[in-house]
């Protein structure tokens, strides 16, 4: 049977697949199934087992000892700076060079790390510092702002 008699003569069944398009045992393109699925979907040693009974889930869960909420966690120890930022991050160097007794333009910092990092001024400014802006002309004659971070006892 041709492709064109086999759909004239199931052109009224939308569901059918013709012949030339259906996957045939052994040809390379055949699923299994059961390859497919996850473990944790129920797959024992490549063949599907019962599913569980919720009860019997929920019995599971609860006998594993769980650990209690105020359990302290694990924590890398991380050291911070005198601005309350992890010591070696994009925000402890900014304000480092922020310190600085000439300050920072946020080009300098830009240049430097590839943001200017203006959002630790929230932060900073939070702990206590102050922050002071001062207009300078550049070599080429721009204003630039020029940003400094006083620390609290030296306002």
């Amino acid at each position: 049977m041709t492709r064109k008699e086999e759909f004239e003569k199931h052109k009224d069944d939308f569901l059918y697949i013709p012949e030339f398009l259906r996957r045939k045992k052994g040809d390379g393109r055949d699923i299994d199934i059961t390859k497919s699925l996850p473990r944790s979907m129920g797959q024992t040693n490549n063949s599907l087992s019962e599913p569980k009974p919720v009860a019997a889930i929920h019995a599971a869960a609860n006998a594993q000892e769980s650990t209690p909420l105020n359990t302290p966690t694990k924590r890398r120890s991380t050291e911070r700076d005198e601005f309350g930022f992890v010591e070696g991050s994009i925000n402890s160097m900014a304000a480092k060079l922020y310190a600085r007794e000439e300050g920072a333009t946020t080009a300098e910092i830009k240049n430097r790390l590839g943001s200017p990092q203006l959002n630790l001024f929230k932060v900073v400014v939070k702990k206590g510092y102050t922050i002071k802006k001062e207009q300078t002309k550049t070599e080429e004659g721009r204003k630039v702002t020029r940003y400094f971070i006083i620390k609290p006892n030296e306002g």
